[in-house]
């Protein structure tokens, strides 16, 4: 990921751009976002739209998120963002991060694929941070329906390009 933002910001002097990452492609970007001081310098940020992206995957797949969950990761990609944390700049963060997750079925915290934890875990990463951090939960829909379904669509092009 941080080479084809190198690219992009290299060979098309793209300065600024938005994300849309679902399950582990979202994850790729949050992972070389945090641990690749570069990336950040190159090209801001402005919007970023997480499907189903799962960053911390060694707790509990029922767990409900608490902060102290934080402290309980052995996960060790999650820990090395939430060091990381600490040497993002003001100006490197982006405006706004949206975390939206999908339940297959009522009363179960899992699109069929992600276990709701992994993708609250993005939480701690983004909150307190100078953006705003919005999620979102979809009701009845699979993990490759946050992907497909036009609700879903709509709401990213919203926030997005405010279209």
């Amino acid at each position: 990921v941080a080479a084809v933002i190198e690219y992009l910001h290299s060979h098309y002097h793209m300065n600024s751009y938005n994300v849309v990452g679902h399950s582990y492609g979202g994850s790729a970007w949050v992972n070389a976002y945090f641990r690749y001081p570069k990336m950040r310098s190159m090209a801001h940020v402005k919007r970023v739209m997480l499907l189903a992206t799962p960053v911390e995957e060694t707790l509990n797949p029922k767990e409900v998120f608490k902060r102290s969950l934080v402290h309980q990761s052995k996960d060790p990609h999650f820990r090395e963002m939430m060091k990381e944390k600490a040497h993002v700049s003001g100006e490197q963060w982006p405006r706004s991060v949206y975390n939206v997750m999908g339940v297959a079925k009522d009363k179960q915290r899992t699109d069929g694929s992600v276990p709701a934890i992994q993708a609250e875990m993005i939480r701690p990463l983004f909150k307190h941070a100078p953006i705003k951090y919005h999620e979102y939960t979809f009701y009845r829909i699979s993990h490759s329906g946050l992907h497909q379904q036009n609700r879903v669509l709509r709401y990213a092009m919203q926030r997005l390009w405010q279209k």
